[in-house]
């Protein structure tokens, strides 16, 4: 399948290079290439086609639904929402919209997405699972446990709708019958999902050597972040924090370097080039020592007050007397020609 896809890009590749004005080979490039897991130069290229045609709404659709697989949310949720105004009735849409609203951790429009999505088509597996994996993250199990049962009887041997299963049963504490599932699931387990699942649900419960057993060989497999954490839990729960540390630490350091290496390289849509998060501008000469951070008091030099405060510690600039206030009238006097109180 891939083979083909890759094919089809060279295509596209060669109908631009002889035709660099033609929208509909740009806006299948950019789709086959996200197909290909190549999301960022999907995104280049519709981001330069979205620049020359800013009101087509196919070609908005199409950088949103790059833009959520490149995790860059919250740029394709108005690309998305105005391609769905546009064709209310393409299921699509909204399911990419819906996608977005998950990375964005707004489950409840999710599901509102996925729910007009899954009545404007009904046998759509795919839909029904992501509406399904929305309800879980609300915390919904009651309302996904039907639909992923629906599911699994028509498709018993799909790994993922296992998975789910298996994920809303343990919300629900059927943990006999979330077991089972994870272990059906397990037979196609590749980011170790289902084995991670299937050690939470021994170590509730009680059974720590059989989850020992099943997170080393999930872990030795293939270290994946789930299988990590898993092999981490088993080690906390027989008391050796440290050992669970050590596992931990490296896969805690890989982690912050993809995010970090995301989110400072980001595709910005309107320039269409690739930009740096600044930190706001107030916070910007402190990065680099310059300045102190806003509202806090540093110290100073050896012998000197804190900045910011004066040799009696009340505010002003160090070493200056502060100001005397001016006399002033007691309440009591109301004449105009009154000098107050004399100044002690």
């Amino acid at each position: 399948m891939q083979g083909r896809t890759r094919e089809s890009v060279q295509r596209c590749r060669a109908v631009l290079a002889s035709q660099p004005g033609n929208v509909g080979a740009a806006r299948l490039l950019g789709e086959l290439l996200r197909k290909l897991g190549q999301h960022e130069e999907s995104v280049r290229t519709l981001v330069a086609l979205h620049r020359s045609r800013p009101h087509d709404a196919r070609v908005a659709s199409e950088l949103g639904a790059s833009l959520v697989a490149a995790q860059q949310a919250t740029q394709a949720i108005p690309l998305l929402k105005r391609a769905v105004d546009v064709f209310p009735d393409d299921p699509a849409h909204r399911v990419w919209l819906g996608r977005a609203m998950m990375q964005m951790f707004r489950p409840s429009g999710a599901i509102a997405a996925f729910e007009e999505a899954r009545r404007l088509d009904p046998e759509d597996t795919e839909i029904s699972l992501l509406l399904a994996s929305a309800h879980l993250s609300a915390g919904q199990a009651l309302l996904a446990r039907p639909i992923l049962e629906q599911l699994a009887r028509d498709e018993p041997e799909d790994p993922s709708v296992q998975t789910a299963l298996a994920q809303a049963l343990e919300q629900l504490s059927c943990l006999t019958e979330a077991r089972a599932a994870y272990r059906r699931a397990g037979r196609a387990d590749h980011d170790g999902l289902a084995a991670a699942g299937l050690v939470r649900c021994l170590l509730a419960e009680g059974h720590i050597d059989e989850a020992a057993d099943a997170a080393r060989d999930a872990f030795d497999t293939g270290p994946t972040p789930h299988t990590t954490l898993a092999l981490a839990r088993v080690l906390l729960a027989r008391r050796a924090p440290d050992e669970a540390c050590a596992i931990l630490e490296p896969a805690l350091a890989e982690s912050a370097r993809a995010r970090t290496a995301r989110d400072r390289a980001v595709v910005c849509p309107r320039r269409g080039a690739r930009t740096t998060r600044r930190l706001p501008r107030r916070l910007r000469g402190v990065q680099q020592g310059q300045r102190p951070l806003p509202g806090r008091i540093q110290p100073g030099p050896r012998g000197d007050p804190p900045r910011g405060l004066d040799r009696r510690g009340l505010p002003g600039a160090p070493g200056t007397p502060r100001a005397r206030r001016a006399p002033t009238r007691p309440a009591s006097c109301s004449s105009s020609a009154c000098p107050g109180p004399e100044p002690h």
